[in-house]
């Protein structure tokens, strides 16, 4: 059952300064996985919205960021959540998960990303949950249940109830480890989300192929010192774990293509530092957009440069050429579950 206690602030002025005194900030998610081909027959989101569903009564909430708790399988799991100032209760809102890599946690996924600044900027819903010792548990089959994947749903299934959602419009992001479970929960052979979004670690595993065209946006740099941009072993990942070593970043890509049955020649276009790269015609209009930072690190592009400075050493470069939040969420809006 949930535990719907919740704790409201304000965005905090004085995150940057948080995020620099917060230990282990970089070791911002160590991650990876492997991969192979694909097909599909089954259906997703596809490019149309529908007008936004209504709630009836109005389920009324306080606008702004807070904290709340949910009790899953008799643990307590916390999470960060953020409610947009358009919210009325009545007009059914998007909703985005935003899950951090191993060795963070929430509050460091929002300093890195901002991505409750562009929650009130468009008008979603945010919910940014912890994982338990700050390791996400991911299936290593597609769609059986894990601590983490239960946790996921009982906390969608707990807002959904009190919160005025569109259940069409959810869509799932992250870093690092947050990414792997991004697309973990994109291999599902059932699914909740609309579209997906990673940076910094990806994969395609064979098992994903029953899973329908998932649409994704991914962000990952060359010079990237923890997950390896042409592949290999992920820096800090347990030996023999599924995340311990990673395929090329341009081979998963491909393989999520193809997975989406997409035209298998892409575009390609150069923004600079970065080349993005479009896989379209995709079943269900299902694309893949690839966003490769030429000498970028393990680094969420667009991060504020304050950020920016503070994990440079370690990480790597942060480009500012794309914002991978706003470019996110400009890709999943076009996304949407049919009803």
């Amino acid at each position: 059952m949930a535990d719907l206690r919740t704790t409201r602030h304000r965005h905090a002025p004085n995150r940057l300064t948080q995020f620099v005194a917060l230990v282990g900030v970089t070791a911002l998610a160590l991650v990876g996985c492997s991969r192979g081909a694909s097909e599909d027959t089954s259906t997703s989101a596809a490019p149309s919205q529908s007008a936004a569903a209504q709630c009836t009564p109005a389920k009324a909430a306080t606008t702004g960021s807070s904290t709340g708790k949910i009790e899953v399988d008799g643990t307590q799991r916390d999470y960060s959540i953020n409610i947009p100032p358009s919210y009325d209760g009545v007009s059914a809102l998007p909703l985005v998960l935003n899950l951090h890599g191993r060795g963070g946690n929430a509050t460091q996924q929002l300093l890195l990303t901002g991505f409750d600044t562009s929650s009130d900027k468009n008008n979603f819903i945010l919910v940014s949950p912890n994982a338990i010792g700050e390791q996400w548990d991911l299936p290593a089959v597609p769609g059986r249940a894990t601590s983490d994947t239960t946790y996921i749903t009982e906390l969608l299934t707990s807002l959904e109830q009190r919160l005025c959602i569109d259940k069409t419009r959810l869509y799932a992001a992250g870093m690092s480890l947050g990414s792997v479970m991004t697309l973990a929960l994109a291999c599902a052979p059932n699914q909740s989300f609309a579209a997906f979004g990673g940076v910094g670690a990806s994969f395609y595993r064979p098992m994903c192929d029953r899973s329908p065209p998932a649409p994704l946006i991914y962000f990952h740099g060359t010079a990237d010192p923890v997950v390896p941009f042409e592949g290999g072993k992920v820096a800090g990942s347990p030996a023999g774990s599924i995340t311990a070593r990673v395929n090329a970043a341009d081979e998963n890509m491909a393989a999520w293509a193809n997975h989406n049955g997409c035209n298998p020649t892409p575009t390609v276009n150069d923004l600079g530092d970065t080349a993005r790269t479009i896989w379209s015609d995709c079943k269900n209009n299902a694309n893949v957009d690839y966003y490769r930072i030429d000498d970028g690190g393990h680094t969420w592009p667009g991060a504020n440069q304050l950020v920016s400075d503070f994990i440079e050493e370690r990480l790597g470069k942060t480009t500012q050429t794309v914002d991978a939040t706003e470019l996110m969420w400009q890709f999943f809006e076009q996304y949407q579950l049919p009803s």
